[in-house]
């Protein structure tokens, strides 16, 4: 790359012809300093990129950007300066490399990058047919380039699919961004450093389509989910979606919010969001927030969330659901669930030989009452025995052993306890619980439904056994992706015990909870967050403090305040979690530390590095004592930890880190997986 006095005194020739063309076709044959402009490859926003050809010191084909605008002080080429020493010390296979950069006599920047001999990304996957998978890995190396950018200090601002090419890196591929929107270069006036108004409008961010002058790494990361949505819609976006319609219309979209008269585009183009998973519809959601706040903090936040969803591990941005996440570590785990198999085995044997005494002494009623207490403590049992399994301490379950032996249990109930129908409810309800928490919560709904509806039956419809297994069913209604059906059922049996006094009822404040809930997947963070402070206080009278329902409405309180920026709000019931849970459990106990470590990441959304450094201090030797220093999770605690560092000023130190975290991930993973190449 030229000298720093190069790129400003780089010399330019055919100046006359800068100046009467401009851009576009008229230089066409023009030289621009030691490159001959060869052809047109594309105009934008931002400025014009030409094919052109190397004269000296070597000869080789180059891309050269033209910026528009002319750099008019001595601070905005200054600006200019540190901005191109910035891309010209990246580094990455996501990002085409930085040659040259200098101005013209007339004071127009220009940018000689990496020409990439490349495929565009859409194309790329549809000619190769990549299924969801395949699309979803290439993405996230794209994010992982976008960040390599933003840890350089530089905001791209005009991320686009015509700016990313794919090309193979040593046989991997990998999608490549060949252009960049300087903060400086589009700009004729220093005092507009900043502004966002360049770019183009479709993938723009709400903020940065507004032209506000303060952007961060978010605005890159609302273009990033534009750019997934239209991935995953396997269509280019036509001129009906691409115009006319306010930024809202993605996160409205998202949320079965949009206009029914809208086009067939639209219509289109919903139908295909609404059969994608529901955590990549979360995903989505996220990155599209029309709030920075309510967004990905950056781009690694977006990739490891496509990870975790890929890894079928608990999303950031879902519910602060212990359930979500049990069945989620149990999805992709085996060994331990043989043991917990074992021991239903052994009680369902000890269920037949109770219902077979139960058939042998008809005549002993007592006898029968007690077999009959005796059965529902198995079933009671046989639940608890299987929801205490921890995420925190299991290893290797094996869901296809626990699917078979529910499978099994769902069928012997059915013939065997067809007489008896408390004692089915019962074992519905411990089924369905297993089914939801372990293995699928869509399997758990017929269980759940029958033991609900045979608490109404055998209570009332008010009464608090059947409002408590409402709650469940409620839980796993919402778990399954039936927002709307959870909604439904929720407010019904609201709208009953409010009608009959019952309201501030323990159970209906439960059930309020899981509506909480419900409303934050429907109508988003903010109505979340007002019916969860509005149930606080009676929250916080009826469950005791350390129980595990006071525990989870807490985290969704401060995950909605957080997602509202409200940082103190957030801060200080996190740490009064993890106050309560160290004097419970202990400061480092596998509970408390998912605690912890939100609170040290939300320091780090609010810039409080030195915080956040001595937090990350703290959870990198514990994490290691619990998990071992090899574990991905204490890898990413040392990772986040070098992050604070660096961002606290303290590039030094933060090497070591950096560095035990890579060869860490490299280790377990290999160098080709996309994490080791960050």
């Amino acid at each position: 790359m030229a000298s720093a006095q190069s790129y400003l005194d780089q010399p330019t020739l055919s100046e006359a012809g800068l100046a009467a063309g401009g851009s576009g076709d008229g230089l066409i044959g023009q030289r621009v300093g030691p490159y001959q402009i060869l052809e047109l490859l594309g105009e934008g926003g931002m400025g014009t990129v030409y094919l052109a050809e190397q004269r000296e010191p070597v000869n080789r084909l180059v891309a050269l950007k033209l910026m528009r605008g002319a750099l008019t002080s001595t601070l905005s080429r200054a600006y200019f300066e540190v901005e191109c020493q910035s891309l010209a010390r990246m580094e990455h296979p996501a990002i085409a490399r930085l040659y040259d950069a200098g101005t013209t006599d007339l004071g127009r920047p220009y940018l000689v990058m990496e020409r990439v001999d490349g495929e565009p990304l859409h194309d790329y996957c549809r000619r190769l047919n990549l299924d969801l998978t395949q699309r979803l890995t290439l993405f996230e190396r794209l994010c992982l380039g976008v960040q390599h950018v933003h840890q350089h200090g530089l905001i791209h601002r005009d991320l686009k699919p015509a700016n990313v090419l794919v090309r193979e890196v040593d046989g991997t591929p990998w999608p490549t961004l060949i252009d960049f929107g300087l903060a400086i270069a589009a700009q004729q006036d220093d005092q507009r450093r900043g502004s966002g108004a360049e770019g183009t409008e479709i993938y723009m961010s709400p903020e940065q389509a507004r032209g506000e002058h303060r952007l961060d790494t978010r605005s890159d990361v609302y273009a990033l989910g534009v750019m997934l949505l239209q991935l995953l819609a396997d269509e280019p976006f036509g001129s009906a979606v691409s115009t006319g319609y306010p930024h809202s219309s993605w996160h409205a979209l998202l949320l079965e919010r949009h206009r029914r008269e809208e086009s067939r585009e639209w219509a289109a183009l919903s139908a295909t969001i609404r059969r994608l998973p529901r955590g990549l519809r979360w995903i989505l959601g996220t990155a599209l927030a029309p709030l920075p706040g309510d967004r990905y903090p950056s781009a690694i936040a977006l990739s490891e969330d496509l990870e975790r969803w890929l890894e079928h591990r608990p999303l950031k941005v879902a519910p602060a659901s212990r359930v979500y996440r049990l069945r989620l570590f149990l999805r992709r785990q085996r060994l331990p669930i043989i043991v917990g198999g074992a021991l239903l085995l052994a009680l369902l044997g000890g269920l037949a030989s109770t219902q077979l005494a139960l058939r042998q002494t008809q005549q002993a009623l007592e006898r029968a009452d007690r077999e009959a207490a005796k059965a529902n403590q198995v079933a009671q049992f046989l639940g608890s025995v299987l929801s205490s399994i921890d995420p925190t301490t299991a290893r290797d379950l094996d869901k296809t052993l626990l699917r078979k032996v529910l499978d099994e249990a769902a069928q012997r109930a059915e013939s065997e306890l067809a007489g008896q129908p408390e004692v089915r409810a019962e074992i519905d309800y411990a089924i369905g619980r297993s089914y939801w928490s372990l293995v699928d919560a869509e399997l758990s709904l017929p269980f759940l439904r029958r033991a609900w509806e045979a608490a109404r039956v055998e209570h009332d419809e008010l009464a608090t056994a059947s409002i408590d297994r409402l709650v469940v069913l409620v839980d796993a209604t919402l778990e399954a992706g039936h927002a709307d059906q959870a909604k439904a059922l929720a407010e019904a049996a609201l709208t009953m015990l409010e009608e009959a006094g019952l309201g501030q009822r323990k159970d209906a404040i439960n059930l309020r909870i899981s509506e909480a809930v419900i409303v934050k997947v429907t109508d988003g963070p903010a109505a979340a967050l007002a019916k969860l402070e509005a149930i606080a206080e009676a929250v916080r009278t009826h469950f005791e403090q350390g129980s595990a329902r006071r525990i989870s409405f807490e985290i969704e309180l401060a995950v909605a305040s957080s997602q509202m920026e409200r940082f103190d709000q957030a801060e200080a019931i996190y740490q009064s979690l993890v106050d309560d849970l160290s004097e419970r459990v202990g400061y480092d106990h596998p509970r408390t530390l998912t605690v912890r470590a939100p609170l040290a990441i939300l320091a780090m959304d609010q810039q409080r590095w030195e915080r956040a450094i001595a937090m990350f201090a703290e959870l990198v030797p514990a994490y290691a004592k619990v998990f071992g220093d090899d574990h991905l999770m204490t890898l990413a605690m040392r990772s986040n930890y070098a992050g604070a560092l660096r961002q606290g000023g303290r590039v030094a130190d933060s090497e070591p880190h950096y560095r035990a975290a890579y060869e860490g991930i490299t280790a377990k993973l290999g160098r080709d997986h996309v994490r080791s190449v960050m």
